[in-house]
């Protein structure tokens, strides 16, 4: 158990598929005996995203993504990469340290009334320490998707192939955006 506090700026046009505005978050999360933990181990997570409209219906949305935990954190607490939202193209968790930092860039046309696409990329890493990350070793992954709108509230059922250096495919079939 443990005590936080966490702090937003919404400023999107839309909550489920944002074509222009900006969201903030940043929170931290404390656990200690103090509150009841078995351990003690502390989470600062902060979370920037952008949506520029460039014309009728096109955009680039840009995401920077920080998670940064220490103290006797456990295995499935620690930040990790890859899933369907931050690195698609790994696996979730394929790569989990006490820091992770990653960005990723969308852009996102219309291609048929309902339909729309989306062409991204990502790059980010994990860390034991913060001083340990370096641009030059950082993972990358980029992909192509597709997005039909199912009601008036703009939620879209979203189908993403991500590819990694490797160029081994991953597919993520949700209904919510990655960011």
């Amino acid at each position: 158990s443990g005590l936080g506090i966490l702090v937003t700026w919404d400023a999107r046009d839309n909550f489920f598929y944002p074509t222009e505005g900006e969201f903030y978050k940043l929170s931290l999360m404390i656990n200690s005996k103090l509150f009841g933990s078995h351990l003690e181990f502390s989470q600062v997570t902060l979370d920037l995203r952008n949506y520029y409209p460039i014309q009728h219906k096109h955009l680039f949305s840009l995401q920077v993504y920080g998670d940064f935990t220490w103290g006797n954190t456990p295995f499935q607490l620690l930040p990790s990469m890859g899933g369907n939202d931050i690195l698609r193209g790994y696996y979730k968790g394929r790569y989990r340290d006490n820091v992770l930092l990653a960005a990723q860039l969308e852009y996102r046309f219309p291609i048929y009334k309902w339909l729309k696409g989306t062409m991204f990329g990502s790059v980010g890493d994990v860390a034991k320490e913060i001083d340990e990350i370096r641009l030059k070793k950082f993972k990358a992954s980029y992909g192509l998707g597709l997005r039909a709108r199912v009601n008036p509230a703009n939620v879209h059922i979203r189908f993403d192939i991500g590819l990694t250096r490797d160029n081994k495919p991953a597919f993520y079939f949700t209904a919510n955006e990655a960011f």
